[in-house]
């Protein structure tokens, strides 16, 4: 395994989170899961950026969901709504030739 894959397992993966949950609670380091947690939301966000730069419009339509989530996380419900409206637009309002 090449180093910068096992960098992205210790420091961004949901593997990482849930060896960190696994031990006991006086035991868990909450500056790294939250660091951890960070870095997945910024690991999405190069994604996203490299997606655009692209063009690449199926890595952007999967980052729909991820999106969603941060958004009605951050109580953003304006941005919710819009997410949640495209997502119904993609797949059941849309004809093939326009997607």
């Amino acid at each position: 395994m090449e180093l910068a894959d096992q960098i992205v397992k210790q420091c961004t993966s949901s593997m990482a989170l849930k060896h960190i949950d696994a031990k006991p609670e006086n035991q868990q380091d909450e500056a790294k899961h939250k660091t951890i947690m960070c870095n997945w939301d910024i690991l999405q966000y190069i994604i996203l950026d490299e997606a655009v730069k692209h063009g690449d419009i199926g890595l952007m339509e999967d980052s729909l969901l991820h999106l969603l989530f941060q958004f009605i996380g951050g109580k953003n419900s304006n941005y919710t709504t819009e997410i949640l409206e495209l997502l119904q637009l993609l797949h059941h309002k849309w004809p093939m030739e326009v997607k």
